[in-house]
C-alpha cells in the first residue's frame, strides 16, 4: 500500500506542468473557395463533431435590425426544400447518429452537430440544405418563442434585468456590443421573411466561413467535399464589421435596476485587452486565482470566511479589439454593501501586493489540467480553434499551453493593475432596491471611493 504524506502536495509543478502539454493534431487550410477548414484528427472518440461558423453575430447588426440573426438561426431549423418540417431535419440527424444545434453570440453564428464519423459528410450536407433553401415556415410561431425568451430578462415594468446585458450597455454605450443578442420586442414583432432572407445573404459569405471538424476522418476527404460539393449561395461581401467607438474608461459607472426578488445579482465588469494582445492568454490564470479553486482569493474571503455570497463566479469574453473581465455574485440585501466593499478591497489589495507563488502555481496547474483534459472534449477543442481563426490570434491549444506555462507573477500583477482601477470599474446591481434609490446609489459610490482611496 502506498503511503501519502498529507503535508506535502502530491505534485511537483515544474515536472507536472511539462507532462500536461496537449497533443492536438490540427490541420488548418484556406480553400480555393475562400472557406477555411480546420481539422482536428481524432481516432480516440467514436463520434465526430462538426461546426459551420459564420463570422457575423449581433455586433454586425444595427439598432434597426437587432435580433434578426438570432431569429434567423431559429428559423433555419424550421424546414427547408429538402427537409420540409423541423421533425424531418431532426430525423435526418438522428439517422446518422447525431443531433444538431446552433447559437449566436456577438461575433458569430455557429451551427454544430455530432454524428458517426462515417456520416460526417452527410451532416455537412444537411447543414448545406438548410442554408441553401430555407422555407421560413412558422415565422409567427417562432417569434412567440423568442418573445418569451426576451421577457425572461424583463421586470414588471418591462425593463432589462439581465446583469450582463446591462453591464455591456453601461460599458459600451453607442457600440454594437451594447445590443442584446435576442433583440427587442418591437424588432422581433415586425421582422418578415424578407428581413430573414436579407440577413441570410449577409452572413453566408464564403470568406467569413469556418468549418471545423473533429474525428477520425481524413483531411483530404473533407477538403475535396468542401471544395467541390459544399457551396454557399451567392452573397455580397460584407467586409469586417465595426463595433463603433469603444469608450475609454474615465471613471467608475454604476447602474441599479429594481427587481422584486429576495436577492441582489451583482455584476462587476472591467475592460480588458482585446484578443490581439498576448496578455489575454493569461486571463484564465487570473480568473482562477480570484474564483474557482479552494484557495481562490475571492472565494475564500467572500464565501468561506464571511458567508456573504450565495454564488460567485469570474469569467472573461473577447471581442474584436476589446475584452471584458467579469466578477458576478448573488447576495442578500442585508449583506450587499459588505460584499461589494469586501470584493473591491480584495481586488485593490491583490493588484498592489506581490502575487503568492503557491497560488500562482495552483492556478496555473488548474488551467493546464483543464486544457489537457480538453483532449477528451472535441467541442472544447473546436472552440479553441474557432477563436484562433475568428480573431486571427494564436489561441490554438498548444500555443495556449505555452502562454499558460510561461506566466509569471509579474505578468499577473501587471494584468491586475491594468484591469482593476476605479476608472475602469463598471458595476450593475439588480434586486430589491430600497426606497430612496438616490441615497442608496450614494452609499454604493462611497464604498467604491473607500476601496480605491489611493487612486
Amino acid at each position: 500500500m502506498t503511503t501519502v504524506n498529507a503535508e506535502t502536495p502530491p505534485w511537483l509543478p515544474e515536472k507536472l506542468f511539462k507532462e500536461l502539454e496537449p497533443t492536438f493534431d490540427v490541420s488548418l487550410k484556406r480553400l480555393q473557395s475562400g472557406l477555411t477548414l480546420a481539422h482536428i484528427h481524432d481516432n480516440k472518440n467514436v463520434r465526430a463533431w462538426v461546426r459551420v461558423q459564420f463570422a457575423h453575430g449581433s455586433c454586425s447588426e444595427t439598432p434597426e435590425n437587432n435580433g434578426v440573426t438570432h431569429l434567423l438561426e431559429h428559423m433555419l431549423f424550421r424546414g427547408c426544400a429538402r427537409y420540409k418540417e423541423p421533425s424531418d431535419l431532426e430525423a435526418a440527424f438522428e439517422a446518422i447518429g447525431g443531433t444538431a444545434n446552433a447559437f449566436v453570440d456577438a461575433e458569430r453564428t455557429c451551427f454544430h452537430a455530432h454524428c458517426h464519423p462515417r456520416f460526417l459528410l452527410e451532416a455537412l450536407g444537411i447543414f448545406q440544405a438548410m442554408f441553401e433553401a430555407p422555407l421560413f415556415k412558422g415565422l409567427e410561431t417562432e417569434k412567440r418563442v423568442i418573445l418569451q425568451e426576451i421577457l425572461e430578462d424583463k421586470n414588471e415594468q418591462g425593463e432589462e434585468i439581465d446583469p450582463e446585458n446591462l453591464l455591456y450597455g453601461l460599458m459600451f454605450p453607442g457600440s454594437s456590443l451594447a445590443l442584446p443578442i435576442a433583440g427587442s420586442q418591437a424588432n422581433i414583432e415586425r421582422f418578415t421573411k424578407k428581413d430573414l432572407t436579407a440577413r441570410l445573404k449577409e452572413i453566408l459569405v464564403t470568406e467569413d466561413t469556418l468549418v471545423t471538424v473533429s474525428g477520425n476522418v481524413g483531411f483530404e476527404v473533407l477538403e475535396g467535399f468542401l471544395g467541390d460539393g459544399f457551396t454557399l449561395p451567392a452573397a455580397r461581401a460584407q467586409g469586417p464589421h465595426s463595433l463603433g467607438d469603444i469608450p475609454v474608461p474615465k471613471g467608475s459607472k454604476l447602474l441599479i435596476r429594481h427587481n422584486p426578488q429576495s436577492q441582489f445579482e451583482v455584476c462587476i465588469g472591467f475592460q480588458a485587452p482585446g484578443p490581439e494582445c498576448q496578455a489575454v492568454l493569461k486571463l484564465p490564470i487570473l480568473q482562477r486565482m480570484l474564483v474557482g479553486m479552494g484557495k481562490s482569493l475571492l472565494t475564500r474571503r467572500l464565501r468561506e470566511e464571511k458567508g456573504l455570497v450565495y454564488s460567485l463566479d469570474a469569467s472573461f469574453s473577447l471581442h474584436k479589439g476589446v475584452g471584458v473581465f467579469l466578477v458576478e455574485f448573488a447576495t442578500s440585501k442585508e449583506a450587499l454593501l459588505e460584499a461589494i466593499g469586501t470584493l473591491l478591497c480584495e481586488l485593490v489589495q491583490f493588484k498592489a501586493q506581490e502575487v503568492p507563488c503557491e497560488l500562482l502555481d495552483m492556478a496555473k496547474l488548474s488551467s493546464l489540467y483543464d486544457l489537457y483534459f480538453e483532449q477528451d472534449s472535441p467541442e472544447n477543442v473546436l472552440e479553441h480553434v474557432s477563436r484562433a481563426v475568428l480573431f486571427g490570434v494564436p489561441w490554438q491549444p498548444n500555443t495556449f499551453y505555452r502562454a499558460l506555462l510561461e506566466t509569471t507573477r509579474m505578468d499577473i500583477q501587471s494584468l491586475a493593475k491594468r484591469l482593476f482601477s476605479k476608472k475602469n470599474l463598471h458595476l450593475v446591481m439588480v434586486g430589491p432596491t430600497p426606497t430612496g434609490s438616490d441615497d442608496f446609489k450614494g452609499v454604493i459610490l462611497k464604498k467604491i471611493d473607500q476601496a480605491f482611496q489611493d487612486e
